[in-house]
């Protein structure tokens, strides 16, 4: 987990630096966002937080994300995000997509609740609409409301009964869980 832990600390620290370089002869400019929502689905509720660094051209933008999510089980999301403009203005509405891979990083109590089980990464995407306002230097404030639903699979081995062998044998468990949840977020764009 020290890794994620690198990857997410790597994309807060260049979400510092990058928002203020820009490639002005091309006009293409280096942006970065940070986000936090909130998660609401049939399991309950729980929160987010995104960092994603990117280019900007015109009304689109394109780049690289990571973040945690909380809900149900905590992981790592890896993903690509695009988003356009819809609006001319300095207050825009967008359109907004993301897709990727989620990542399971248990907390020991999870851990815990699953010992004989193996984790594997699943598929992530996250899709809706929101209100850029901006600022001074570009600079916005972001408020997004959304679809997304991450994928938790994996193994599990559990003891049991076989008469035929006289004793315990393990067998395993194969789930797939889909959580779909809407999501509401806040953040800045650099």
């Amino acid at each position: 987990m020290k890794s994620v832990m690198g990857i997410v600390l790597s994309f807060f620290i260049l979400s510092i630096t990058s928002g203020q370089d820009s490639l002005s002869e091309k006009k293409v400019k280096l942006s970065s966002i940070s986000q936090f929502g909130l998660l609401v689905g049939e399991s309950g509720e729980s929160a987010t937080i995104q960092l994603i660094n990117g280019i900007k051209k015109d009304k689109w933008f394109a780049g690289f994300g990571a973040g945690i999510d909380f809900y149900v089980e905590r992981g790592v999301p890896l993903f690509i995000d695009i988003r356009r403009d819809l609006t001319n203005g300095k207050n825009a509405l967008f359109l907004y997509a993301d897709g990727g891979i989620y990542f399971p990083w248990l907390n020991f109590i999870q851990k815990e609740q699953r010992p004989n089980s193996t984790m594997a990464p699943g598929a992530y995407y996250d899709v809706g609409l929101g209100w850029k306002l901006r600022g001074k230097n570009k600079r916005g404030f972001l408020l997004s409301a959304g679809y997304t639903a991450k994928q938790d699979k994996g193994k599990t081995t559990f003891p049991t009964w076989n008469p035929a062998i006289t004793g315990f044998e393990n067998t395993a468990g194969y789930y797939n869980y889909k959580y779909r949840r809407l999501v509401l977020k806040v953040g800045i764009q650099l």
